[in-house]
């Protein structure tokens, strides 16, 4: 904001210097106060003085300053030059949402919606984003694309969510052109497009978004879309954590050693990063800190800490942490074992775009696990999670076709996306590749082929495929 407002002083060859000299010497109104206030608090021409600009915020405010009420609530929010107070904070943002001032609006909505400094109230959160929506707010625009998206305060419709998400990236906001790409990745109220999708997240990660940039890596990294190029799908990576250290971290840390690629990243020095920035609400590191207790990255490995976190993660909307959450709740990991509640987390998880929660929630309708069994809901739900190329969502399709649950026996589709998923590295899909050239079944049999796949499946950890080699090897 500080670079912003100094560079259109430049536009109009205006000194920002010159400004807060006179601002010093001119305190008469209520707008050079207030304005003397925000130099202090954006730290322009002078250090950043966060109990000067508070003061001066308030000398504003009993001036009868419209503007300043929300930064005297943000102050009081944050507790910037003051003590934290949030339901001070509210009182005063709520008044300029009275006034139908849209910063004020959107803000209170987002009170409402996470229960600061007032009770949680999803629909009147969606009342005030639609009313500061109403008056031009493009981050309201986007937000109220979210609440109709996961059915927050407003019955949930896909369409309405696609066209505010439209909205909202035709006003160039990078949220809104990120969220309309994850759209078309996803076919939330439109057509699968991932080169629309692509396309999107590259406009909106040249804006700035750090999530449409890591949603670029993940692209490459998958080659959902697009070609796989995992030196892009790095390069993307690195740029999404150039205003975020913890993504940073996460991705030297994590994915990069995930992909074999070495690097000298302490790991306590890491996890320690991920609590701390945990304690201050931020919820890819509480995701972190939970992968860190699940592993032993780092730490002592302490599911029951792994759990705490990944909920304090998916309780804010963000599906990695859902998703874990789901798991532990299927298998009883450091808390009691909860089909239905595994099954809640998994459908909030996939309805937030989670490839493999989609997989997972698919075999919660193909077993009836927490939810009545459902073959059809389960083969969309692994169609859906294949094509976000997801390798158990492709395999699982592939099991479909094989055995004719939700669709048609088709032996050649199921070889088809045997292959692809095995070509992925998946475990089950080189394994029943193996069945398939075993015992000749929709393809021609050979036993050089099945004992080729089953070394394979094996060699992931797969002690099906390592009897079936032990049996086949002795003949």
């Amino acid at each position: 904001m500080k670079e912003r407002v100094v560079e259109y002083f430049n536009n109009y060859n205006i000194s920002s210097q010159e400004i807060y000299n006179w601002l010093l010497s001119n305190q008469n109104s209520s707008n050079s106060i207030f304005l003397l206030g925000y130099f202090n608090y954006q730290g322009i021409e002078t250090n950043r003085n966060d109990v000067k600009a508070f003061n001066l915020f308030i000398n504003a405010l009993e001036k009868n300053h419209i503007l300043v009420q929300i930064y005297v609530g943000d102050c009081y929010k944050n507790g910037y030059g003051t003590i934290k107070n949030e339901k001070l904070a509210f009182e005063y943002i709520e008044k300029v949402a009275y006034k139908n001032f849209a910063n004020g609006q959107v803000r209170i909505g987002y009170f409402y919606k996470n229960g600061i400094g007032i009770k949680k109230d999803l629909k009147k959160a969606f009342y005030w984003y639609e009313k500061a929506a109403n008056n031009g707010n493009t981050i309201a625009v986007c937000s109220l694309g979210l609440f109709y998206k996961e059915g927050m305060g407003v019955k949930k419709d896909d369409n309405k969510a696609f066209e505010l998400f439209k909205q909202s990236a035709e006003e160039q906001f990078p949220d809104g052109i990120m969220m309309l790409g994850c759209c078309y990745e996803n076919g939330t109220g439109t057509e699968i497009d991932m080169q629309k999708a692509f396309e999107l997240f590259q406009k909106s990660a040249n804006l700035g978004s750090m999530v449409a940039r890591y949603n670029l890596g993940i692209m490459y990294e998958y080659g959902k879309g697009i070609t796989k190029d995992i030196g892009k799908a790095i390069y993307w990576y690195k740029e999404s954590t150039s205003r975020d250290i913890i993504y940073l971290i996460y991705i030297l840390f994590c994915v990069m050693h995930h992909m074999g690629i070495e690097t000298s990243v302490n790991t306590e020095r890491a996890f320690n990063l991920f609590v701390n920035a945990s304690e201050k609400d931020h919820i890819l590191a509480q995701y972190f800190a939970g992968n860190c207790y699940e592993f032993g990255n780092g730490t002592t490995k302490n599911e029951k800490l792994a759990f705490k976190y990944f909920e304090k993660s998916a309780n804010k909307n963000f599906s990695l942490g859902q998703s874990e959450i789901g798991y532990f709740y299927e298998h009883g990991i450091s808390i009691k074992k909860n089909l239905k509640k595994a099954f809640y987390w998994y459908e909030k998880a996939a309805n937030n775009g989670n490839i493999l929660a989609m997989h997972n929630l698919g075999k919660c309708y193909l077993n009836g696990d927490g939810v009545k069994k459902d073959c059809y809901k389960a083969f969309e739900l692994f169609k859906k999670s294949a094509e976000g190329s997801n390798s158990r969502g492709i395999t699982m399709l592939g099991y479909c076709y094989e055995t004719g649950i939700g669709t048609e026996i088709d032996k050649q589709k199921a070889f088809e996306l045997y292959q692809k998923s095995a070509n992925l590295g998946e475990m089950v899909a080189r394994y029943n590749l193996g069945i398939m050239y075993e015992f000749g079944k929709g393809i021609t049999k050979d036993i050089d082929r099945a004992i080729y796949w089953y070394k394979k499946s094996a060699k992931r950890g797969c002690k099906h495929a390592q009897n079936r080699l032990e049996i086949l090897q002795k003949n």
